[in-house]
């Protein structure tokens, strides 16, 4: 029994001795390798790589790490990226190790590995980083060739800020880091040479040209060679239009016209040109005129009869050459007849070469009709010298009255209602020798000197009454007195006749107490009167 006790022993002290070594041999002699794909732009792959000696596998940007675990310790492991999809290049290897067993790494990026000494119990992290590129190139065309000295500047990393282009060459940027730029075409407008940057073309989908501020936004991805070409015309700098409105303002049913002039000043031919004038609702085509033989215009009249827009082919404009376009409308009664309006009038001009685009715009006042009566007291009258008299003026609109207009080019117009009269000022012109001693008036604020009165708006239907007060010169004759009604545009004149007679005035010699009849000869008096004062004179003594 005894030695039964003492073999189990044995057995358990040596079960122990073997147990801790092979723990020690295999629990303790174990460490792990990661490796993680990072790429720059992000989201490519699979790039290849190997475990040396055997272990081979791939990994994207995006996917879990690749996890060797149980590697034996006390070894070298050698892990390579070995395929690189094209336009890419291994950029840097990062490890980093967690545990206490001192683990060892040596990286080599030109040979694309990394060696590893692994320790027992020790994680290994690798991440390889991989950076796109592509390439860039910018071209220069001009049209017609041989523009010279357009300067750029870019963003774009390794390559020339600023750079010069002339015709047909080109800026090459290789090797450019997959990313988005951008690259300008240097301003002035008009680049040397009479030249005006006209098209920017790339040819990736991803990229955005913008010609008014001469900029391509270039998505460059990896292994992508992207060309963006500037091409440059020259530029009719001193292709001008000019256009002038008359009358300004004009009443409704009247003439308006609109003469536009195109002017080339440059020292080029201007081709293919077109006059495109947008006109406002509401004008009836009166006449269109052209200064040159060859030019064609083209009116467009809508569904209610008016003219909408005239279109001019004037073709091709020498260089120092000028025409003249008339265009004669007429507001139409019916459509201005409440308020005054204002409508504008654009004209564009286009031309080549360099797609020159030209402008100019009209605004023009347009009053309705308005008819307003001027109706004084009397329209003749006699006066004595330098006795006083009022004058009486009914201003209004006259009202549910309708006037006809002629028909002009076979464009018949229809009447109209009167509109409301707005910003009455009513003048009035007379003799200096005439004197003003008062005005009133059941509107508006009248000066009395020169007779002007500012009576306001008034409506359809409603009379102002305006009454001044004159006091007759000391002479004889015959006067004018001249009363003028303006209100949009639009002028409304009366005269009264005045006859200043010699009659009774201060300026007779007769003289004629208050209450005395103007027949009584006052001579008769004078020897009653010289008695009368005898009397008295001798009473008092």
């Amino acid at each position: 029994m005894l030695r039964v006790t003492r073999l189990t022993s044995l057995y358990l002290i040596l079960f122990f001795l073997i147990g801790g070594f092979f723990y020690s041999q295999y629990s303790y002699s174990l460490g792990t390798i990661n490796i993680v794909k990072d790429t720059v732009p992000p989201g490519f792959g699979p790039f290849s790589f190997t475990l040396a000696p055997s272990t081979f596998f791939s990994l994207s940007d995006g996917d879990p790490p690749f996890s060797i675990t149980d590697l034996p310790t006390a070894a070298t492991y050698v892990i390579t990226e070995t395929t690189l999809p094209a336009g890419f290049d291994l950029m840097n290897i990062n490890c980093v190790v967690q545990g206490m067993g001192g683990s060892m790494f040596v990286v080599n990026v030109m040979d694309g590995n990394v060696t590893i000494d692994l320790e027992a119990n020790d994680v290994v992290t690798c991440t390889f980083v991989n950076q796109g590129s592509g390439t860039i190139i910018i071209q220069k065309i001009t049209n017609p060739t041989g523009g010279a000295g357009f300067g750029f500047t870019n963003n774009i990393p390794g390559g020339p800020s600023p750079f010069t282009l002339n015709h047909n060459q080109t800026q090459t940027f290789m090797n450019v880091p997959a990313d988005t730029y951008t690259v300008t075409e240097n301003d002035p407008a008009v680049a040397p040479g009479g030249f005006i940057l006209t098209d920017i073309v790339c040819n990736d989908m991803g990229s955005t040209p913008n010609v008014p501020t001469r900029t391509a936004t270039i998505d460059l991805d990896p292994n992508e060679v992207i060309t963006c070409m500037f091409t440059n015309t020259i530029a009719l700098e001193d292709l001008n239009i000019t256009k002038m409105d008359f009358p300004d303002p004009v009443v409704a049913g009247e003439e308006l016209t609109y003469e536009i002039t195109v002017d080339n000043g440059s020292l080029l031919d201007a081709n293919s040109v077109m006059l495109n004038d947008m006109l406002p609702e509401g004008l009836i085509l009166a006449e269109i005129s052209v200064s040159r033989q060859g030019i064609v215009c083209m009116p467009t009249i809508d569904q209610m009869g008016f003219l909408s827009m005239v279109d001019c082919n004037i073709g091709n404009l020498g260089s120092g050459e000028t025409v003249t376009i008339t265009i004669i409308v007429i507001p139409d009664p019916d459509v201005f007849s409440e308020m005054p309006e204002i409508i504008q009038n654009k004209a564009t001009l286009t031309a080549e070469p360099g797609s020159v685009v030209r402008q100019t715009t009209t605004n023009t006042l347009v009053n309705p009709i308005v008819d307003i009566e001027v109706t004084p007291d009397d329209s003749e009258r006699s006066v004595r010298r330098g006795n006083t008299f009022m004058v009486d003026w009914e201003i209004g609109v006259i009202p549910d009255q309708f006037t006809a207009l002629n028909s002009i080019e076979s464009s018949s117009l229809t009447p109209v209602q009167r509109a409301d009269a707005l910003g009455v000022i009513l003048d009035v012109d007379f003799s200096d020798l005439f004197v003003v001693e008062d005005v009133e008036t059941t509107q508006g604020t009248c000066t009395v000197g020169s007779v002007q009165c500012n009576l306001g708006n008034i409506l359809e239907g409603q009379t102002v009454i305006v009454t001044i007060t004159f006091r007759a010169p000391d002479e004889s004759g015959e006067f004018d007195i001249v009363a003028t009604v303006t209100s949009l545009a639009q002028t409304f004149t009366d005269i009264i006749v005045i006859r200043v007679t010699s009659g009774g005035g201060h300026g007779s010699c007769s003289i004629a107490s208050v209450g005395t009849s103007m027949g009584f000869p006052v001579y008769l008096l004078i020897p009653l009167l010289i008695i009368a004062r005898r009397i008295i004179y001798r009473a008092r003594r």
